[in-house]
């Protein structure tokens, strides 16, 4: 019998030697089939010992030498790869391997000012928790020899500044903002923006400080729970902050900025700007047609003016210059709390539309009593309100140069309109009178 035309199988082993593949020849006429003796023989002289699908290799045996078919490449035997050994190690929270939204191609619209590139924590939030050790298990390859399982490489992130480790977690011990650098991580009290505010920044809102140094662009709102520090002029949409901001060059609003500090505000001009300060508003060169409110004082520079718009500060106003020469409209007013006198104007505006309401009920009875009881109460607050407006009866309005004619100076709700320029003089409330007088300043 020709030997070349018996049944015979070929044998692949992987260059990692964790996988043998077979091919499987079937007898030619009269030649001998594939037997699993020659097949284990082989196998033997192979030193293929381990992880040999037996099973498999009689189905396939049996398949090749019934069907006369050539099966080629199946994996019969396999080897037990090693599970490598994991130290313990850090592993941050899902929200930091977030990238910024990308919604570019959405069928939906996107307000990409609000999509922010900054990952802002809060005091006592979890930003990474310790992952146990695992033990790594060797493998076998499939002459048997075991393979070691060796260490899985972990990136060990280190943990920074403002953070603590508690009971197998990483806490933030402040608000502020996550900042990740190569295995370590941290959070900043300050978010400083050195490019400005713009679409690469989004909307800014912020827990702590913030130093901007760059431009900020049109429409774009600030927020921030503690300071703001602008190295450039700031153009003002919504600038708000709980604590202090000082702006090295200016204030621009456009007509309808709005900024608001629970602290002081510091700047060398403003304009075209509701600007609202907690505490003192310090000025140097300029307040052009701009609404302004201190609930401490107004201090201009030694050469400041304020031309235009509606000045109030509880606690007084010293400046070089009010108005112009122009007799543009300048109301500059103290001693009154402009807070509850806000508050007591949308209450007026609230009772008038609830008396537009009452009178165009006609048979409900009840919703006009409803209504009128309303008013009543509204009213009530308005009346034990009012007397809480006037803040500071000794408050004062010191001019050392010029104020020209078209200015209103307001003390505590007594007014005079200033019909002729008058130099060097000192706006205060005469408390015997109730007037306003000009003291001259020597």
């Amino acid at each position: 019998m020709n030997r070349n035309r018996d049944g015979r199988i070929g044998l692949k082993v992987s260059d990692s030697f964790l996988s043998v593949t077979c091919s499987f020849f079937p007898p030619d006429r009269d030649g001998k089939p594939i037997t699993m003796d020659y097949v284990r023989g082989l196998l033997d002289s192979e030193r293929i010992v381990f992880g040999v699908n037996w099973s498999l290799l009689e189905t396939l045996i049996l398949k090749c030498n019934i069907e006369k078919i050539r099966i080629e490449n199946i994996e019969i035997a396999t080897g037990r790869k090693p599970r490598k050994e994991i130290p313990p190690y850090l592993k941050l929270e899902k929200k930091f391997f977030e990238n910024r939204q990308n919604s570019f191609g959405s069928a939906k619209p996107v307000d990409y000012k609000n999509l922010s590139p900054f990952f802002i924590v809060r005091k006592k939030e979890v930003i990474a928790h310790i992952i146990p050790p695992k033990q790594g298990i060797p493998g076998m390859d499939i002459y048997g020899k075991e393979i070691p399982p060796g260490k899985k490489d972990i990136i060990q992130f280190v943990p920074g500044e403002n953070t603590r480790l508690v009971d197998g977690k990483v806490i933030a011990i402040c608000d502020g903002l996550f900042v990740e650098k190569g295995n370590r991580f941290w959070i900043n009290e300050v978010l400083e923006l050195k490019n400005g505010v713009d679409y690469h920044t989004g909307h800014i809102k912020f827990p702590g400080d913030v130093v901007i140094d760059g431009d900020v662009k049109d429409d774009f709102k600030i927020y921030s729970g503690g300071s703001i520090y602008c190295k450039k002029t700031l153009d003002a949409t919504l600038v708000v902050c709980k604590k202090d901001l000082n702006v090295v060059y200016g204030i621009l609003g456009k007509n309808t900025g709005v900024v608001r500090a629970g602290g002081n505000i510091e700047a060398r001009f403003v304009e075209n700007c509701i600007v609202k300060a907690g505490g003192k508003l310090s000025v140097r060169d300029s307040i052009l047609d701009s609404a302004v409110y201190a609930f401490d004082i107004l201090e201009m520079g030694d050469r400041g003016s304020i031309i235009g718009g509606t000045i109030q500060a509880v606690n007084g106003i010293t400046a070089y210059q009010i108005g112009n020469g122009f007799g543009v409209n300048t109301i500059v007013q103290c001693g009154v709390d402009f807070m509850i006198e806000q508050k007591l104007d949308q209450v007026r505006e609230k009772i008038l539309e609830l008396k537009k309401k009452k009178a165009d009920q006609s048979g409900n009875d009840r919703e006009k009593e409803r209504l009128e009881e309303s008013i009543k109460i509204m009213s009530d607050y308005i009346n034990k309100t009012q007397e809480r407006v006037i803040k500071n009866k000794n408050s004062r309005i010191r001019v050392t140069g010029r104020t020209f004619p078209g200015t209103t100076v307001d003390i505590c709700h007594r007014i005079i309109t200033i019909e002729k320029e008058v130099d060097h003089v000192v706006f205060c409330l005469d408390q015997t009178t109730n007037k306003i007088v000009m003291e001259k300043i020597s």
